[in-house]
């Protein structure tokens, strides 16, 4: 898909995540990666959420899925990925 100056613009990405990495470096990663932008040219995630409290829900037992809105996507972590919607692409 393209954007209206013709620039590809993607539906959404998906990461496999690693939950010993740290939850805000992936996420935020993530982000920035599907908008075209530097990772500190976003938001603080700690705005959105409180990372410690996610991060602390994978160091567990089970297989826990979180969903939050950041930088106005969609975000699903699970233990094995991160996946993104942008806005223009959620179903409401």
């Amino acid at each position: 898909m393209r954007d209206p100056n013709g620039a590809r613009q993607e539906e959404s990405t998906v990461r496999e995540w690693d939950p010993g990495t740290e939850l805000t470096v992936a996420v935020v990663t993530t982000v920035a990666e599907l908008r075209g932008t530097a990772p500190d040219a976003l938001t603080p995630l700690s705005e959105a959420i409180d990372p410690d409290a996610v991060q602390a829900l994978f160091e567990g037992d089970g297989d826990p899925v979180v969903q939050f809105e950041y930088e106005d996507c969609v975000v699903t972590v699970d233990s094995r990925s991160i996946a993104v919607v942008p806005p223009e692409h959620r179903i409401e």
